[in-house]
């Protein structure tokens, strides 16, 4: 009788990227149309914990990126990025980083969100893929990392895409997604900027290939097929010019070994499929709105208004 050895890993994983990123595309059938997004500053009060009159050349909520900013600001993002491992979980580590963001703006404290939770309990495939939105569509809450931590499952060297979702329910935290959309068509450089200042760090979804596996620092250039594949989330967190370059900056789930300490600068001419140039069907960029709970219990007012965008699965 064989004996099949269970190895669990908590929070040490290998730093090689993964060969299987874990998006699986949905149709959304009520998207916001990229025209909707403005070229300019529409709102006083912004993500941006700062009142800008204009839109600054350079801005980063993550990273030393943030040297650039036209104010010191506190580094939204924990120094430690996460690795997916051989876990096709993009979609949950991209959502979990993103609430984390917005968490450290909340209330400036930072507090990692639990991946595993969103892997285990959300209606997706595990492992073996899923989309941010849908996460939202099962998750009424969630857990931090240190209750719920990430777990990397191997078995006789197989992937993790295999093994059984056991969703364990643990003390909610006290973030709340008020609202979300998804975005669909062609976005411009400017139009991502806006979105970065008015509601901070927001999911995006890219095609990736060995390219961006091997990338190791400067400004990428993606080499895309003439329709890529979204098969990648990450987070977008800034935005930035190089030798008249734009680019923006996008932080990853492959440990911080990759890259530039876990993020990259991407070209704003190769985005991959982020820039919706490509695609007519699916929503390329997901932003949220959130608030802490514990700012309305002592006005006894919660919101429980989240905004569900109607979607159906998809072969792609």
């Amino acid at each position: 009788m064989s004996l099949i050895l269970l190895v669990i890993i908590y929070k040490s994983f290998s730093q090689k990227p993964p060969t299987f990123y874990g998006l699986l595309p949905k149709k959304s059938i009520q998207p916001l149309s990229s025209s909707e997004i403005p070229t300019r500053l529409q709102k006083n009060n912004t993500f941006y914990p700062f009142i800008l009159n204009e839109i600054p050349s350079s801005l980063s909520y993550c990273g030393t990126y943030r040297k650039r900013n036209p104010h010191k600001t506190e580094d939204y993002c924990i120094k430690q990025t996460m690795n997916q491992g051989e876990c096709g979980g993009c979609y949950a580590m991209a959502l979990a980083q993103v609430l984390q963001a917005h968490y450290t703006h909340l209330t400036l404290k930072h507090q990692a969100f639990s991946t595993q939770q969103i892997i285990d309990c959300s209606n997706n495939n595990g492992c073996s893929g899923g989309w941010p939105a849908s996460v939202l569509e099962s998750l009424q809450y969630f857990v931090s990392e240190i209750e719920y931590p990430y777990r990397l499952i191997t078995i006789n060297g197989n992937s993790t895409n295999n093994y059984k979702k056991e969703c364990i329910r643990g003390r909610r935290t006290k973030i709340h997604v008020s609202d979300y959309k998804e975005v669909i068509g062609p976005i411009t450089f400017e139009q991502i900027k806006v979105l970065l200042i008015e509601y901070g760090p927001f999911i995006g979804m890219i095609y990736s290939n060995d390219q961006l596996r091997k990338y190791s620092g400067g400004i990428l250039h993606l080499d895309c097929p003439v329709v890529p594949t979204l098969n990648h989330a990450i987070i977008v967190v800034g935005y930035g010019q190089e030798n008249q370059e734009k680019y923006i900056i996008i932080r990853n789930s492959w440990g911080n070994s990759w890259g530039e300490m876990g993020y990259a600068r991407i070209s704003m001419n190769d985005l991959c499929g982020l820039d919706g140039i490509k695609y007519s069907d699916y929503p390329t960029i997901l932003y949220l709105k959130t608030q802490c709970l514990f700012l309305f219990f002592s006005l006894n007012i919660i919101t429980h208004n989240v905004i569900v965008p109607q979607q159906v699965y998809s072969n792609y």
